[in-house]
């Protein structure tokens, strides 16, 4: 079977329409019904344009979903519909979970922002380059490193892909490879690029330094600390479903395989290496994720039930002029004059995109079980068409 690469977008979302207040009834507690029809009609569009086998949206407002909707086939070749309840693959979205992590392991005390990559994982052999590296600095990558498929040629993230050894393992060996080559330099320079790079190994190192922390699998953490406590329980790990389904019990990734469409069962592996999992393996209802975002929203507010920490609180969401935060997330401001968090996930096979506006109270997640630029494209022109409607 061809070896599917995770090329991670991230995405600033470029938006329609200037700063603008909800419609009278939406303030009152509901969106009008012209706006329902109207979301309807953007989400029945974006699935025709993108070819999308299915597709779902949650839309929220002060913490009560006001539009809630999923269409479509789990697998384009079987009639199966997508159902409510469905789990949707993450990819990239998975960043501000991890991003989360660190951020508690912060209020405990584990570590700082400005905590040195190098003194967390306890070892000697990084390149002299990468030896003052922060914690900071990677969530808002602006490390430099090397990236996953960039790392001994690649050699090693195949290697990967049929790797037997525990997680752990994995993690540390793929960090401390990037750790230990060159980081990519500025140009003219012999310094490493300090400015924004998108790179998956820096969520990886990560994961690999919080499990150093708490001796600790990634995965155990994030559902021990966030999915158990804030109810997340469809929430798991790569592609959703078993591994032994030969028809779709959940929603299947999607390939052109000669010119067709066709759905990936679990079994085949469609995903990424497991190892990959703090930088884009999580998978969710959309009911679930959007505890996940609402609870951001809260902690924004001092009011959520997991960050307590107004210093870890600032850290994590960044400054109104950061394009990228310590949170996994990509924030742009301007367009409508208020706080905006976005970011997209992929790994070729499926696309998610969440979008929040804190002050707003406005929560909105879209997904699809399609990921090439066809869709890429189709999901975007949605979310371009409710930040218009909605803004």
């Amino acid at each position: 079977m061809k070896t599917f690469v995770y090329l991670t977008q991230y995405t600033i979302l470029l938006l329609l329409v200037g700063c603008g207040t909800f419609p009278r009834s939406t303030r009152e507690g509901s969106l009008p019904p012209n706006h329902q029809e109207k979301i309807q009609a953007l989400m029945d569009a974006a699935q025709k344009h993108g070819d999308l086998p299915a597709i779902a949206a949650l839309i929220s407002w002060r913490g009560t979903t006001h539009f809630f909707h999923s269409q479509g086939r789990r697998a384009i070749q079987f009639e199966a519909p997508v159902e409510g309840s469905d789990r949707w693959h993450l990819g990239s979205d998975t960043k501000a979970m991890t991003a989360l992590l660190v951020a508690l392991a912060a209020q405990e005390g584990k570590l700082s922002y400005d905590s040195k990559v190098s003194s967390l994982l306890k070892s000697q052999l990084i390149h002299p380059l990468n030896q003052n590296l922060t914690i900071r600095q990677l969530l808002s990558h602006t490390s430099g490193l090397k990236d996953v498929q960039e790392v001994k040629g690649g050699n090693l993230w195949k290697a990967l892909f049929r790797s037997t050894q525990p997680l752990t393992v994995q993690r540390r060996e793929m960090s401390l490879a990037s750790l230990q080559a060159e980081p990519h330099l500025t140009k003219g320079t012999s310094q490493p690029v300090s400015t924004f790079q998108y790179a998956n190994i820096n969520y990886v190192i990560a994961g690999a330094v919080l499990e150093q922390l708490y001796n600790t699998p990634w995965e155990q953490l994030l559902a021990e600390k966030i999915f158990t406590r804030l109810t997340m329980t469809s929430c798991g790990f790569g592609v959703a479903g078993l591994e032994s389904e030969t028809t779709p019990s959940q929603p299947w990734p999607h390939i052109m395989d000669k010119g067709k469409l066709i759905g990936i069962p679990p079994k085949a592996k469609a995903d990424n290496p497991p190892m990959l999992g703090p930088a884009g393996t999580a998978h969710c209802s959309l009911q679930d994720w959007h505890k996940f975002v609402l609870e951001l929203t809260r902690i924004w507010k001092r009011t959520g039930s997991l960050i307590t920490d107004s210093g870890v609180t600032r850290e994590y969401f960044g400054d109104p002029h950061s394009s990228y935060t310590a949170g996994g997330r990509g924030r742009n401001d301007e367009k409508y004059k208020t706080p905006l968090f976005q970011h997209s996930g992929s790994n070729t096979l499926n696309f998610a995109t969440a979008e929040f506006a804190p002050d707003r109270e406005l929560v909105i997640l879209i997904a699809t079980n399609r990921g090439d630029a066809t869709a890429e494209t189709a999901m975007r022109e949605l979310m371009k068409s409710l930040n218009g409607l909605l803004f």
